[in-house]
């Protein structure tokens, strides 16, 4: 049986929390500019996307 690896080794763990910034950034308006609606359906699609590939190709569970 493999052996759990830690949370911040997590490949999926670090993706969020970067999307996470840059949504809060966007939303204090950080950015400077605001995107179209259809770009940010755009970029949570890609946000989703990414998610699923990551969790597919994950092979060790977490310990936190």
């Amino acid at each position: 049986m493999m052996e759990a690896k830690k949370f911040y080794k997590s490949k999926v763990f670090w993706f969020n929390v970067l999307a996470i910034i840059v949504l809060i950034a966007n939303a204090f308006g950080f950015t400077g500019f605001k995107p179209d609606p259809e770009a940010d359906q755009i970029a949570m699609f890609v946000i989703l996307g990414v998610n699923l590939v990551l969790r597919y190709a994950t092979k060790v569970p977490l310990k936190f």
